[in-house]
């Protein structure tokens, strides 16, 4: 226990006198690509390790201005995309030397408020996965330099680097798919009139297709159902839906024959019940481009979702 309270006590000003170096020395040569050579690194290095150092994240942070921390503010994870985006970006950023600060928030006022606590731990980064991000918010992070980068979500002006799925080319390719196994009078259900992502896959749908009909959900299986009994007046031959949790609702409602499409890829699609066919959103590669963006503000990269053809019953 003694032993154990001197390591404790020990501090980066104990390092630098038994290595022969400055405070900032010892900063340094715990900081991958910091400028120190490899002789003084090993010495502060050594001289730790007889002392049984260990780096303070916080206290060097004070020093060189940087947390490292980066905060990462998700919305609801009972969604299946979000908490697939969560798994995939949390073992990244830990893998970068760049540890999360996690948040939530269902709507701008939540955002808000999740902003608001990261900013008390002055974070490098902010990643956003949330609802869209007000433009006051987006100013207010960029005055205090700090870069941003939205997941999945749509700027309402200029400035944060975006990662999202390209959500026109995957509607259209859906439509394609369509078109080839004959489906002509194809309906659609969209989700809420305010989310950017619906409307895109729709539009790219109808940039191919056009659809018969059309309904709203609010993205849920529930509202998936609702929509799907709404659209029977028009018989369609097939329905496209805006994402694959209204898809499965509305398969729950589909008369026997009836082919419905989705576009997510979840997991609850591949169940022997439902065997949907989907446009899949890469999210191990959405992570990818999130992180790789980091350093890059402004700018965006555009994910390709993946056609995901299971068993279709006609």
């Amino acid at each position: 226990m003694h032993d154990e309270m001197k390591r404790r006590n020990v501090t980066s000003l104990h390092v630098a006198a038994a290595a022969g170096v400055s405070q900032s020395a010892v900063s340094r040569a715990f900081r991958d690509g910091a400028s120190i050579s490899a002789d003084m690194r090993e010495r502060v290095h050594a001289a730790a390790r007889r002392l049984g150092y260990t780096p303070n994240a916080f206290a060097s942070g004070l020093l060189t201005r940087s947390s490292g921390l980066v905060g990462l503010v998700m919305g609801d994870v009972s969604n299946p995309v979000q908490s697939a985006l969560l798994a995939a970006l949390l073992p990244r950023l830990a893998a970068a030397g760049r540890p999360p600060l996690l948040a939530s928030a269902a709507d701008a006022a939540g955002l808000r408020r999740a902003l608001d606590r990261l900013e008390r731990y002055r974070p490098d980064a902010v990643l956003i996965c949330a609802p869209t991000l007000p433009p006051a918010l987006g100013a207010r992070l960029a005055r205090d330099g700090v870069p941003l980068v939205l997941v999945n979500r749509y700027p309402l002006r200029p400035g944060p680097a975006v990662a999202r799925t390209d959500n026109l080319a995957g509607g259209a390719e859906m439509a394609r798919h369509l078109q080839s196994r004959g489906l002509r009078r194809v309906a659609v259900i969209g989700g809420p009139a305010e989310a950017p992502a619906s409307r895109e896959r729709l539009a790219g749908f109808a940039s191919v297709l056009r659809p018969v009909a059309a309904a709203t959900g609010d993205y849920s299986l529930a509202s998936g159902a609702l929509a799907l009994r709404r659209l029977l007046r028009h018989a369609p031959d097939a329905v496209f839906c805006a994402n694959d949790l209204m898809a499965l609702g509305a398969m729950d409602a589909a008369p026997a024959g009836l082919p419905v499409f989705g576009f997510d890829g979840i997991p609850e699609g591949a169940l022997a019940k439902y065997r949907l066919t989907t446009m899949a959103q890469d999210i191990e590669g959405l992570a990818e481009a999130a992180l790789s963006l980091l350093d890059q503000p402004g700018e965006q990269r555009l994910v390709p979702a993946r056609l995901l053809v299971r068993q279709e019953k006609d």
